[in-house]
């Protein structure tokens, strides 16, 4: 296994987790501050009732797969998705070494169709790996600048959409999929329909943009399905609109922000 060395940090909630040793992003992180994403954490903790079921899209090492399995307890299910065989062998021990029986790991990528894909690998950021070339984007920096090597790794994996996947009611999902998170939300047009659950997924306008994608489209497309836009990035109005959105999203020093999609009230 490429990258079998392994580091430890502590994350001041979840305990001891294992990383791959070239992890320089998550890993530093956790160590400096005791926590990652707090904000997404903390959306975690407020939308997540036990006996929900959950899906994690990008699951990486599982550090947010542990965090829902705890939450949602045992009568509460987690669906993991991550294709990245490099990270897969790491996320396994970290759930095994916690005894979690409430969570299944799919090691396929999520988007809007079935098949097999291309996944471009980082080899900085283990959490950073793609399902397009990175060469095609620009946002944050160049793809060099976000720790891609000059002729980017590869794999190539199975990709599913969650509709043929995942069957049971699903109450919560959390999807960082780098950039293609839309594709994600797009193989999922059944369980939105029919289970209408709280969403937290990342939004790159650049990165879109760069793919060919309009930012702006997409974000009314998530309306069009009965969702609200807000963020844990930023503070927004409670109708907020795609424009307010992309402007807030402009101010912040990064160039993403997690979107919140909350069901609006069925009449």
């Amino acid at each position: 296994m490429h990258q079998s060395k392994k580091q430890i940090v502590t994350d001041a909630e979840l305990g001891e987790i294992l990383f791959p040793a070239g992890d320089n992003v998550m890993a530093p992180i956790i160590h400096r501050d005791g926590i990652w994403e707090k904000n997404e954490v903390m959306w975690l903790k407020e939308n997540i009732s036990p006996g929900d079921n959950c899906i994690n899209v990008g699951a990486n090492v599982g550090y947010f797969s542990i965090l829902m399995s705890q939450l949602t307890g045992e009568n509460g299910f987690v669906s993991a998705f991550e294709p990245n065989p490099e990270v897969i062998p790491f996320f396994r021990k970290n759930i095994d070494s916690r005894n979690l029986k409430n969570v299944k790991l799919y090691e396929y990528a999520a988007g809007n169709r079935k098949g097999f894909q291309t996944l471009y690998l980082n080899r900085n950021n283990f959490g950073d790996s793609r399902m397009y070339n990175p060469k095609s984007t620009v946002g944050g920096g160049s793809y060099r600048h976000h720790g891609f090597n000059r002729i980017p790794r590869r794999r190539i994996v199975r990709i599913v959409t969650l509709d043929s996947v995942v069957k049971q009611k699903v109450h919560v999902v959390l999807i960082d999929a780098q950039g293609y998170d839309h594709q994600v939300l797009l193989g999922m047009q059944a369980i939105i329909a029919r289970d209408r659950p709280k969403i937290l997924t990342e939004f790159t306008p650049q990165w879109l943009s760069d793919l060919g994608d309009d930012p702006l489209s997409i974000l009314k497309l998530y309306m069009s399905w009965g969702y609200m836009l807000g963020s844990t990035d930023f503070e927004s109005s409670a109708n907020a609109q795609p424009e307010e959105i992309m402007e807030e999203i402009g101010k912040l020093d990064t160039y993403f922000a997690n979107l919140t999609l909350t069901p609006k009230p069925l009449i």
